[in-house]
This record gives C-alpha cells, sequence and structure tokens, in this order.
C-alpha cells in the first residue's frame, strides 16, 4: 500500500516535471521563432 502510494507521488511529480518544461519550451519558440523569422527573412 505504501510502496503503491509513493509511486503514484513519483509519477505526478514526473508529469509536474515533464508539463514544466513543455511551458518552457513553448514559451522559448514563443520568444524566439518571431526573431528566427526576421533573421531569415532579412
Amino acid at each position: 500500500m505504501i510502496q503503491r502510494y509513493d509511486i503514484e507521488k513519483a509519477m505526478s511529480s514526473v508529469s509536474l516535471i515533464i508539463s514544466g518544461l513543455h511551458i518552457c519550451f513553448l514559451a522559448s519558440c514563443i520568444l524566439f521563432l518571431p526573431l528566427y523569422i526576421t533573421f531569415t527573412l532579412c
């Protein structure tokens, strides 16, 4: 019972970390995409 709870807690923390990284990746894409487009067009 305790082991199962630990596994669920670890899975939830891993999913939180993955979602945080996904948000950071999306934010960096949104920030750097216009710069990249302007540099390639100019």
